[in-house]
């Protein structure tokens, strides 16, 4: 991908085009577009469709919150492949719950979109050891959702040093009645772990990430994909 066209040199603008590429990066580093059927030129492409839609979106958000994160839909590459392709210092993926049981909270557009945005994320530090149910509430009230296991993913693509301050609770994936998906890392074991912690829990070292609430992206959708994917 190369410059967006008739983009201003505005700085922000520019900071976000450079938050973008370093995003695509990841993804290519990490194998995604190969696991999407892809080569680079047509992951790069793909991504394309909405790039300019990431950096407008992105306007406006200042650190700690990240802009907008490229989420890789559950569609596009399994929850399995996509925690194996995680690299961060050498812990490997591990799986403690059984993938299948797990249940998106909402039925939208991030759950049917191959790829898609979320903007002006928190990765969690604001709620370490506060409860996943608290998190909820406090979601709503600040017209925020909280992430779900492909969105944490992405969060952890972009911020690996996040896992070695806490673990992340996305609580917008329910597992079983009481519970939600969890990350955290086990460096003893060398394990990054997909696990699950109950929805009451606190005090275990874990944050709930969030994103704002937005309007749904128009990149990520299988009509957008001209052919790339059958």
């Amino acid at each position: 991908m190369g410059p967006l066209p008739q983009f201003s040199d505005d700085k922000q603008r520019q900071e976000l085009f450079g938050l973008w590429k370093k995003q695509e990066q990841i993804l290519i580093s990490t194998g995604i577009p190969e696991a999407m059927g892809m080569d680079e030129r047509e992951f790069s492409d793909y991504l394309e469709l909405f790039a300019r839609e990431a950096i407008e979106g992105g306007m406006g958000y200042r650190p700690p919150l990240i802009p907008f994160l490229i989420v890789i839909g559950e569609r596009a590459v399994g929850i399995l492949k996509q925690l194996r392709s995680l690299k961060i210092n050498g812990l490997r993926g591990a799986v403690r719950l059984k993938p299948g049981l797990i249940k998106e909270r909402r039925d939208d557009f991030r759950f049917s979109n191959l790829v898609y945005l979320i903007f002006g994320v928190e990765d969690g530090s604001s709620t370490v050891n506060v409860a996943p149910k608290d998190c909820r509430r406090r979601f709503t009230e600040d017209n925020r959702w909280g992430l779900n296991v492909v969105e944490g993913f992405a969060l952890l693509r972009l911020q690996p040093e996040v896992i070695h301050h806490h673990g992340v609770h996305l609580v917008e994936s329910s597992y079983e009645a009481l519970e939600v998906a969890s990350v955290w890392g086990s460096p003893a074991e060398e394990k990054l772990v997909l696990g699950a912690c109950r929805l009451e829990g606190r005090g275990d070292g874990h944050g709930s990430p969030s994103s704002m609430i937005t309007k749904p992206p128009t990149g990520g959708t299988r009509e957008r994909l001209r052919g790339i994917i059958s």
